[in-house]
């Protein structure tokens, strides 16, 4: 994977109604399709948290692609801390 000269890292904090294994899959196929470096943290029912890395513009591309979610998921709120580095 390139890395980007100047990445951008973000700890995405997805909060509502959603599946754990089927949120965990969709975020992983969007942060490969986006180039992004990903590491999950935690998940639950109504929580998911995950940290990316990559170009600024694809963190965001991935933060609006899960917070529309996977079919079912119902996201309320996204808490991200942004990072550079």
């Amino acid at each position: 994977m390139t890395r980007h000269p100047n990445p951008l890292r973000a700890r995405l904090c997805f909060r509502g109604r959603l599946d754990p294994a089927v949120f965990a899959d969709f975020a992983a196929r969007r942060a490969a399709l986006l180039r992004l470096e990903a590491t999950w943290c935690a998940a639950s029912r109504d929580y998911f948290e995950c940290e990316v890395a990559g170009a600024p513009e694809m963190v965001d591309a991935f933060h609006m692609a899960c917070w529309l979610g996977p079919p079912h998921a119902m996201i309320e709120a996204v808490d991200i801390e942004r990072t550079t580095g």
